[in-house]
């Protein structure tokens, strides 16, 4: 995602990941401080479950491994109460 031109970037123009992007790839990797780390965004709230994975069914790897990730963020979700 682009960000644009400010004060003091001399007119260059960054990039910014998205968080969500950010997430799935490192579950992607598989490293033990990957997984950690994709943890600790779900449980402070700067990820949306949803959202991750969604972009986790976009990976480019197989079916498996996708819903195997997909069943990984949702068994970190809470549960909303029933109601």
């Amino acid at each position: 995602m682009p960000g644009g031109p400010g004060p003091g970037t001399d007119l260059k123009l960054g990039w910014r990941l998205d968080s969500h992007d950010l997430a799935a790839s490192k579950l992607a990797a598989g490293r033990d401080k990957d997984w950690a780390f994709v943890d600790a965004l779900l449980r402070h709230r700067l990820v949306e479950p949803d959202m991750l994975r969604a972009r986790l069914a976009a990976l480019p790897v197989a079916a498996p491994l996708r819903e195997r990730l997909a069943r990984w963020v949702s068994a970190r979700v809470p549960s909303a109460p029933a109601g």
